[in-house]
């Protein structure tokens, strides 16, 4: 829901530029008393790299269909295009895709 306001792919471009920097100024706070976050797998973060690559391009081939002005759709409707919504057999999660727009 971060992302509703964008109604093209500049205003995703921007507001990705704003969460970046949210979560940069965040990692600066000391977070002292918590436990060390987990080392992912590398199958992880290649299937985490996938869903961002896929809604990249669901994106970039929404922005080509859409006519100047109209809002973009849901970006948790990647999940349901089947030739994006797959990484080697496995079906992204729309947790996955709501963690790659993020």
């Amino acid at each position: 829901m971060l992302y509703e306001r964008a109604t093209d792919l500049g205003g995703y471009g921007s507001e990705t530029c704003r969460q970046l920097h949210r979560v940069l100024q965040e990692s600066n706070r000391d977070f002292t008393g918590r436990e060390p976050t987990p080392v992912p797998s590398l199958d992880a973060v290649l299937h985490l790299s996938a869903s961002r690559t896929a809604l990249l391009r669901w994106l970039w081939h929404q922005n080509q269909q859409q006519g100047a002005g109209e809002p973009m759709p849901n970006v948790m409707d990647v999940v349901s295009d089947d030739r994006l919504s797959v990484d080697q057999g496995v079906r992204f999660t729309e947790g996955e895709i709501d963690r790659a727009s993020a």
